[in-house]
């Protein structure tokens, strides 16, 4: 299932009934954050709120709603659309390591142009910033998605990914265990890093 098929944008853009079809109901959360405009200028800004969905669960970002009053304003101009992605990629991967996992669309609401930018949620936590951008991100840091905001994780929070990533590499590692126990010790071949070689049921390949 696509993050951008019709069941999921129909959730995020839930209306109330009425006489304005442009307000939202549909809240910031822990998985959407809302932008009246795209700007160039801004995609530090715009890179913060993405890796915080990524040390989390995933989420949208949306550009083109406005947020106080929660109304679809639609974005003025083609920016978004016609922003370079691989010039995108080359700025997420200057100021976070390792690479944050993104989609982008655009889509029409009524006669309005929408974008929207959805993160995917790292398999490779914590995902770190490593430049300082002025009031915008400091180097070092771990920002993570608390409700409608992005800020810096705080201590139980990291406990709690640091845990989340020591229980994943207990699964993995039982996986492999797993799979070890089907196919059988003496059917293995395991590679020697340190001079290439690989040993075949215990003995050197020579």
């Amino acid at each position: 299932m696509s993050v951008f098929d019709e069941s999921n944008i129909n959730k995020l853009f839930k209306c109330y009934e009425g006489d304005d079809p442009y307000k939202l109901v549909s809240r910031e959360s822990t998985t959407l954050e809302f932008k009246e405009s795209f700007s160039i200028s801004a995609l530090a800004k715009y890179a913060k709120t993405m890796v915080s969905f990524a040390n989390r669960d995933g989420g949208y970002l949306i550009f083109g709603v406005k947020d106080n009053p929660r109304k679809v304003v639609g974005l003025k101009d083609n920016t978004f659309e016609e922003y370079d992605d691989e010039k995108f990629v080359e700025k997420l991967n200057e100021y976070f390591s390792p690479e944050i996992k993104y989609t982008k669309t655009t889509l029409k609401y009524k006669e309005l142009n929408i974008g929207l930018i959805y993160t995917y949620k790292s398999l490779h936590k914590p995902v770190i910033c490593t430049k300082y951008v002025n009031n915008a991100l400091r180097e070092g840091a771990i920002y993570y998605r608390y409700r409608a905001k992005s800020s810096e994780i705080k201590y139980a929070d990291l406990i709690y990914l640091l845990d989340e990533i020591r229980k994943n590499e207990q699964r993995l590692w039982m996986q492999t265990f797993a799979k070890m126990a089907k196919i059988g010790v003496n059917n293995l071949s395991l590679l020697d890093l340190k001079n290439g070689k690989i040993n075949i049921n215990g003995n050197p390949d020579k």
